[in-house]
């Protein structure tokens, strides 16, 4: 006889809920042509059979994203096979290295990662050689009220450039360290 596995188990539930159905017809799907999306219908056949494919654990994962103090190729495997995050997230380390765990854990995901960057004080958010322009509280307190949509354009576009995803300015080349996105 074989254990049953968390899938299963979960199948179970989910077979006795069927309103609980992120496709049941109680939930109205969201509008994949309308914006933020804006996918043709190969994108969204692309979306379905993606979520249709997925383990409840790889969707579960999908909910998480994981911040990254260790760079080292054993531990983004780890996370990314284990795990399942949606996304990741960095600090404290440069540039290069975080350039490198990204390509390492996107090369090792089944849905594309959002690469997040924590960029309220500048690039050096995402990395540790970033720019810094002030902190938010430097920001807030002058009288300038553009210094606060030029930091946004520092960090978006050293976080363009180190691959990170979101609603950030897209850069031709980082200041960081000279790349393109």
């Amino acid at each position: 006889m074989t254990m049953p596995t968390a899938d299963d188990n979960l199948s179970e539930a989910a077979a006795r809920r069927p309103h609980l159905s992120p496709w049941s017809t109680t939930m109205t799907p969201p509008d994949l042509t309308a914006t933020p999306f804006g996918l043709d219908d190969d994108g969204i056949a692309w979306v379905r059979s993606t979520i249709d494919a997925m383990s409840m654990e790889e969707k579960v994962g999908q909910l998480f994203i994981n911040l990254n103090n260790r760079f080292d190729e054993a531990f983004v495997n780890e996370v990314i096979d284990g795990y399942h995050p949606g996304g990741m997230r960095y600090n404290h380390t440069d540039a290069a290295s975080v350039q490198a765990h990204i390509r390492q854990a996107q090369s090792r995901t089944k849905v594309p990662l959002l690469v997040a960057s924590n960029i309220e004080a500048g690039g050096n958010g995402a990395c540790t050689d970033g720019t810094l322009v002030a902190s938010p509280l430097q920001t807030a307190s002058t009288p300038d009220t553009d210094a606060a949509r030029l930091m946004g354009v520092v960090g978006g576009r050293e976080s363009a450039a180190l691959a990170a995803t979101g609603p950030s300015p897209r850069s031709s080349t980082s200041t960081t360290t000279g790349a393109t996105p």
